[in-house]
């Protein structure tokens, strides 16, 4: 992301070992066009798949889960939306601990 697996050293099977692992992508709500924190790319390619991070996110989410439907692989992954949180570690690494471990 945002650059795609053209060109990747992966196959169909590591495509399918990845989509069984559990994975739950984490993103920040306020990660949006409104977020001035970190440097976010900006191309003609990258933009394609959403002008910020939040957009990034469910467009990467959906578009593997895509191709997973399309290989008619099981898919393990999780999209969730951390609300009232932007481009800031502290706060994704406090709801990500909470998610493993349930403590903040």
């Amino acid at each position: 992301m945002p650059f795609g697996l053209k060109d990747a050293p992966i196959d169909t099977n590591g495509l399918k070992y990845s989509f069984a692992k559990k994975l739950i992508l984490l993103i920040g709500q306020l990660d949006n066009e409104k977020e001035t924190g970190g440097t976010l790319l900006r191309s003609k390619t990258a933009d394609m798949q959403g002008l910020h991070r939040l957009e990034r996110g469910q467009y990467f989410y959906e578009y593997s889960k895509n191709i997973a439907n399309d290989m008619t692989v099981e898919f393990n992954w999780e999209f969730e939306i951390v609300p009232n949180v932007g481009h800031n570690h502290e706060e994704m690494g406090d709801s990500a601990a909470d998610l493993l471990y349930g403590i903040k």
